[in-house]
């Protein structure tokens, strides 16, 4: 549960607008009818505590904000707990609340002198994942001028005093929980150890689990799937290290000569037998993988020596947190189709790295999805990635499709020996930067136009009747952020325009005849979003007369 009682921002440019403030919340605990009624009146009773803020639950008493800064943005509500005639006590936990406390997390009202018992269990699970657990730490009993004792166990007796008191449960180490599945033809070793099905584990900070994957004679191991760590897929024995809970599956398949295997057509998963030529088997990472129709769907992880796609469709399509991982020891061709490498508004990234070369023709699609800015993975760095031993080559009308994150603007790097895009071919990061989530959920866009007529702002100012403006960010010789979205009208997502994505390419060499675009939308209503990113290196380039590289920003014609 939330509690909300925060001022109103003010976003208007055009008129000199308040917004208005927070209301008031209150949660009475122990009131008699007499209480109740004096406190209508705007008496407080004797006996009766009154404190400022609810433990119940998140608050939010922040003041509005203002475009710039607080002056017109409304002033904060309140929020407050009264308690009866008796002694106030709240049941508490830090940093989390972790089940399993008795009694439950809460306000309750004692009688003074009386003695309760309060007790936690050696493990408490999150409340929104049981996946993850944590570890007691103790407790701390407070009344109003402080803390009063602590300790380290799981039970605590307190008496009633006068005034207030609180009681926190602490809870320190964080465990999430590995389950590794069960796969049938191999069997499975924990630190050495064989254990029988499923194997479940809570990891315990510091340490690091490793598991094997021992298949039956006749069988391999392929690699992992799951909320598998990036770029582990392939490791056997692989050692455990999560920051959360994960559920992962081993891939083993029959021990065959390299061959060719070609999809059957139709919709089906990559790890079905029955869906390749020849039947009963699917790719190992010697095999060729042919697809000329129907839909293939990779959960996360794609092995195989290469990869021809004339048609049909290939979807590397993780979910939940999973990132997408594609591992070839030859050539990615692609001569008609869609590819997708990750999926939009990935929660994890994509990492994909080919030996040989990736080479697009014909009307081939190819789309690549940026992962969230988080850890290691930064504007700077590339929040997906894309390395290509050999050449990349795009022929014919075909299309490489970059997506930023919508939130977080994280992009795709890619990196390859020579880079070489024809003249009627194209990379194309239009309307794919920033992006509002909904009507009411900005992204973290430097350059947001904060109001609906004010537009975003990237290489310069956006656009604005007044002195605010979209602002420019960045740095111009290194583009590593997508463009930024126009402010919105009435919470409306419709509104919300989308500015250019980003496209940048480390090579040895770049030749373009094509087009490399990373424009906004254009034909806006209100204010218009502003043009995306164009960032590349080589040490030697060529640019034909009919190459194009665009960033333009979107126009503001009201519609």
């Amino acid at each position: 549960a939330s509690l909300s009682a925060h001022g109103a921002d003010s976003s208007s440019n055009s008129y000199s607008t308040g917004a208005g403030s927070g209301g008031r919340i209150s949660i009475g605990v122990g009131l008699s009818d007499t209480e109740i009624d004096a406190l209508a009146r705007g008496e407080v009773p004797d006996g009766v505590t009154v404190l400022e803020g609810i433990a119940l639950a998140a608050t939010d008493v922040r003041a509005g904000l203002h475009i710039n800064g607080t002056k017109w943005g409304g002033a904060p509500g309140t929020l407050t707990t009264v308690y009866g005639a008796g002694v106030p006590l709240e049941v508490r936990g830090t940093p989390v609340r972790a089940t399993g406390v008795e009694p439950a997390y809460g306000l309750y009202l004692l009688e003074p002198g009386e003695k309760t018992v309060l007790t936690a269990p050696e493990y408490g699970y999150d409340p929104d994942n049981d996946g993850v657990r944590y570890t007691s730490a103790g407790y701390a009993v407070s009344n109003a001028t402080g803390e009063v004792t602590s300790g380290p166990g799981q039970s605590v007796e307190i008496e009633a005093a006068n005034g207030p008191m609180s009681v926190t449960w602490r809870w320190g180490d964080t465990q999430p929980q590995a389950r590794i599945c069960a796969v049938e033809h191999a069997s499975l070793l924990l630190d050495g150890t064989p254990v029988a099905g499923d194997v479940r584990i809570w990891i315990e900070p510091g340490v690091r689990p490793v598991v094997t994957v021992v298949p039956e004679e006749g069988y391999e191991f392929v690699n992992w799937t799951g909320d598998i760590q990036l770029g582990n897929e392939l490791d056997n024995p692989i050692t455990l290290a999560l920051d959360g809970s994960a559920v992962i599956h081993p891939v083993v398949r029959l021990a065959e000569e390299p061959t060719e295997r070609t999809w059957g057509g139709g919709k089906g998963a990559w790890t079905d037998p029955a869906a390749w030529t020849p039947a009963g088997n699917i790719p190992g990472r010697q095999d060729t993988v042919v697809i000329a129709k129907g839909t293939c769907s990779v959960s996360n992880v794609l092995v195989a020596a290469s990869v021809t796609v004339s048609g049909g469709t290939l979807n590397v399509s993780p979910d939940a947190r999973q990132s997408a991982r594609v591992c070839l020891s030859g050539d990615f061709t692609a001569s008609g189709g869609t590819v997708k490498f990750g999926v939009e508004n990935l929660a994890g990234h994509v990492l994909a790295e080919i030996d040989g070369n990736l080479a697009l023709s014909g009307a081939a699609k190819l789309y690549v999805y940026g992962g969230p800015v988080e850890g290691e993975w930064t504007h700077a760095t590339g929040c997906s990635r894309v390395t290509v031993a050999g050449a990349i080559t795009l022929d014919g009308t075909s299309v490489v499709y970059p997506v930023s994150a919508w939130y977080t603007g994280g992009s795709v790097v890619f990196r390859a020996g020579t880079v070489t895009v024809g003249e009627t071919a194209s990379f194309n990061a239009n309307e794919a930067g920033y992006r509002w989530l909904d009507g009411s959920t900005p992204p973290l866009a430097p350059g947001l136009g904060a109001d609906y007529n004010i537009g975003g702002g990237y290489g310069g100012k956006g656009g604005s009747g007044g002195t605010t403006f979209g602002k420019a960010y960045g740095f111009g010789a290194a583009p590593v952020e997508p463009g930024s979205p126009n402010g919105n009208y009435n919470a409306s997502y419709g509104n919300c325009r989308k500015p250019g994505g980003l496209i940048r390419i480390h090579a040895k060499s770049i030749s373009v005849a094509g087009t490399l675009t990373a424009k906004a939308e254009q034909a806006q209503a209100y204010g218009g979003p502003s043009g995306g990113g164009i960032w590349l290196t080589a040490d030697e380039f060529a640019f034909a007369p009919t190459a194009v590289l665009n960033v333009a920003g979107g126009d503001c014609s009201k519609s």
